[in-house]
C-alpha cells in the first residue's frame, strides 16, 4: 500500500523524527550523567557564574560541559537552549523538610540479604530525578532534574546496593 503525504505532512513527520531523535539522545545523556557522575557540578565550579545568573542557569552551564555538548552542533544547541533549561530546577530543601512524612519517618539502618534500609544524602548541587517527565505540545520529553544547594539527607531503600 502506497501512502502519499503532502509536503506539509512530510515536514511535520520530519520534525517529529527530529524531536524523537533528540528525546532519545537527551534521555541517554541524562541517564549517563545521573548514573555515573551525578555529583559533577560543584559550587566552586559555578560560584563565579552565580554572581550574574540563576542557580539553574549555572547548573545548566556546568552540565553543558559535563555532557560534552558543542554549540557548533545544531542538535546540541537545541539541547542547550530547549531541553536543559526546562529540565533543571533548584529545589528548596526547606520545603522538603517540612513534609510530614519526612518529619515523622525514621528508619534504623537494616540489612537483610540483598536489601538495605538506610539514610542517604545528596551532596550540594548533586542532580537527581525529582518528578515525572513532562511532555510538551511538540512531543519534546523533558525530564525533571533537581538539585539542592546544600546537603540533603533522606531515608532510602536499596537492593543490591542500588537505590
Amino acid at each position: 500500500m502506497k501512502i502519499s503525504l503532502s509536503s506539509a505532512d512530510v515536514t511535520r513527520v520530519s520534525r517529529l523524527e527530529d524531536t524523537r531523535r533528540r528525546n532519545f539522545r537527551f534521555a541517554e545523556l541524562m541517564s549517563t550523567y545521573l548514573n555515573l557522575f551525578p555529583d559533577f557540578v560543584k559550587e566552586e565550579y559555578v560560584s563565579e557564574l552565580l554572581l550574574s545568573v540563576s542557580p539553574e542557569e549555572a547548573f545548566c552551564a556546568a552540565l553543558t560541559v559535563a555532557l560534552g555538548l558543542n554549540t557548533d552542533n545544531e542538535d546540541d544547541r537545541v539541547i542547550i537552549r530547549k531541553y536543559l533549561p526546562a529540565s533543571v530546577k533548584c529545589l528548596d530543601s526547606f520545603y522538603y523538610r517540612l513534609n510530614p512524612y519526612y518529619q515523622n519517618i525514621s528508619f534504623p539502618n537494616v540489612r537483610k540479604r540483598d536489601w538495605e534500609i538506610k539514610t542517604m544524602s545528596l551532596a550540594p548541587w548533586e542532580g537527581f530525578v525529582y518528578n515525572d517527565p513532562v511532555l510538551l505540545a511538540d512531543f519534546t520529553e523533558i525530564p525533571s532534574i533537581g538539585f539542592f544547594r546544600e546537603r540533603f539527607s533522606f531515608p532510602a531503600v536499596l537492593q543490591k546496593g542500588r537505590e
